[in-house]
């Protein structure tokens, strides 16, 4: 794309400016191609943010990330590092989210890749018509409907927005991965119980505490607890789902 773009005044959409659009955007100001990114939140980072809120404030929209409070790199943060700027040498070998968030957001910032970043742009639809693409975005504080034309398109969405929520039955009566792990041992903080269910084979050797139960897969869901593939059953105030995501791609499109 670089030397096409280059050589032919191109314009290029960014669609999202989480780790792949940032990144994407960094390259093509490298390499002085015309481009804008469009972001449906009010801020860079994507999944990186924790957002203790559903409602973004005045915003009807609610912008989910997979990210949670006390989440940390479950890699070394060499392996995070973003090419051409560094992290800090007293860094953490295993940060926090809110720590690394703070890096990416110093990443934009250095590169000055703020002004290329429109943020509350929520794109609906792109799809290819002669030799350009057309993207339609909403603006999302006035809730008008825009298009505009592109010669490239660079996808950074991500799929950590859109949770997959499986289906049990009877769920409707009930009254009240890596990600589990982590939520079970900040859940034992305060819970008198966590029962944990899951089909992974993973032998994991944190040592938890008594109140701590492992059970299979959901079989159905009671009034007040959980019946499992084994035919146990567990009274349960309260479920998370730690079940992944989907990923958001329109069938009518062609991306």
């Amino acid at each position: 794309m670089y030397p096409q773009a280059k050589s032919n005044g191109a314009r290029v959409c960014i669609i999202g400016a989480g780790m792949a659009g940032l990144t994407s955007a960094k390259y093509l100001k490298d390499e002085g191609i015309d481009f804008t990114v469009l972001e449906c939140s009010y801020y860079v980072g994507g999944m990186w943010r924790y957002e203790g809120r559903l409602l973004c404030d005045s915003f009807e929209s609610i912008l989910h990330t997979c990210c949670f409070g006390d989440l940390r790199l479950n890699l070394p943060h060499p392996a995070m590092e973003l090419s051409g700027y560094p992290m800090p040498k007293y860094m953490h070998f295993f940060p926090s989210a809110e720590i690394y968030y703070y890096y990416i957001q110093r990443y934009a910032e250095h590169f000055n890749l703020m002004e290329h970043i429109q943020l509350l742009h929520n794109v609906t639809s792109v799809r290819r018509e002669g030799n350009v693409w057309k993207v339609i975005y909403n603006k999302v504080l006035n809730k008008t409907d825009h298009e505009e034309e592109y010669d490239f398109i660079i996808v950074g969405t991500g799929h950590f927005s859109n949770a997959n929520v499986p289906k049990f039955p009877n769920e409707e009566l009930f009254k009240a991965g890596t990600s589990a792990w982590d939520i079970i041992i900040d859940m034992l903080k305060y819970a008198k119980t966590v029962v944990h269910s899951h089909h992974s084979k993973q032998n994991i050797k944190t040592k938890f505490p008594d109140r701590y139960i492992r059970k299979p897969d959901i079989k159905e869901f009671k009034e007040n607890g959980v019946v499992f593939v084994d035919d146990s059953y567990e009274e349960i105030d309260d479920v998370i789902y730690c079940t992944g995501k989907c990923h958001f791609y329109n069938t009518d499109n062609y991306i």
